[in-house]
Formats: C-alpha cells, sequence, structure tokens
C-alpha cells in the first residue's frame, strides 16, 4: 500500500493505523481464496519509505492469493475479548513490490 497516498487522504485514521501497527507488529491479512472464500492469516508489517509493506514467504498461500486477486483486508490484533484500545481495518490492494532496494529494507 502505498501510505504517504493514505496519509494524505486520511491523515488522522493513518496516524492511529501507523501508530498501533507500529507498536503491535504484527497484523491479520484477509484475503480471498481461489473459489472465493476468505482466509485470514497472521502476518508481519512494516513501514518502508512511503509504503506499508507485508511480508509473506514465497508461494504460500496468502501470497497466491493475493496473486490472483489483489483485494485484502489488514485488521490489527485484538489483545483481548473488550479489546480497550480499539482496533484499525483496512481494505485495499497489494502491489507486489519489485525495486530491489526497496524490497532489502
Amino acid at each position: 500500500m502505498r501510505w504517504d497516498r493514505f496519509e494524505a487522504a486520511c491523515p488522522e485514521i493513518a496516524h492511529l493505523a501507523r501508530e498501533r501497527f507500529a507498536k503491535d507488529e504484527v497484523i491479520l491479512i484477509g484475503t480471498l481464496r481461489a473459489d472465493g472464500s476468505p482466509r485470514i492469516s497472521p502476518n508481519e508489517v512494516d513501514f518502508v519509505g512511503a509504503h506499508l509493506m507485508v511480508s509473506m514467504m514465497w508461494r504460500s498461500k496468502k501470497a497466491l492469493d493475493l496473486l490472483r486477486d489483489a483485494r485484502c483486508v489488514v485488521h490489527s490484533v485484538p489483545i483481548t475479548r473488550m479489546n480497550p484500545g480499539g482496533d484499525v481495518k483496512l481494505y485495499g490492494q497489494v502491489i507486489c513490490v519489485q525495486d530491489p532496494d526497496l524490497r532489502a529494507a
């Protein structure tokens, strides 16, 4: 996700989301399986330059889901049943990053 564009469009939500994702370092990512049913997986998250990055093993089920259909949801991880800190859910599409410097970062 181009985080800089999201920050420009929704600065208040972007600030809250960035704070939460940076603190937790883990999110849940929702993808769509080939048959259209949902898949939810834990995933590491990081900010690199102007991007929100999610990394995953090549050929993992969630990676294959996203190669087929880039739509996803990124959800902060609730810490308790009552979830006093609230949560963040972002809906969008992933972009496969090919730039070697960005990938290395």
